[in-house]
């Protein structure tokens, strides 16, 4: 089963039934798993609000300024 732009990763258990090394992974360890939508892989013209998101991320902001990103849980 594998992880595509049409059908993105939804939980943490997903990414590591792609793989059980990601499991291993820092960030899955402390659970701080993130994804795009599928609306991300065609919008080029954006990537300040991909930057933008990426700030939101790294800083512990508020999530519901995001455009791009979300949390995997």
């Amino acid at each position: 089963d594998y992880i595509t732009i049409h059908t993105p990763l939804t939980t943490v258990d997903d990414l590591i039934k792609k793989d059980q090394m990601f499991a291993e992974f820092k960030a899955v360890k402390e659970g701080n798993v993130w994804t795009t939508g599928k609306s991300f892989y065609q919008a080029t013209d954006i990537v300040g609000q991909m930057i933008r998101d990426v700030n939101v991320m790294v800083t512990n902001g508020d999530q519901s300024e995001m455009t791009f990103l979300s949390k995997v849980e």
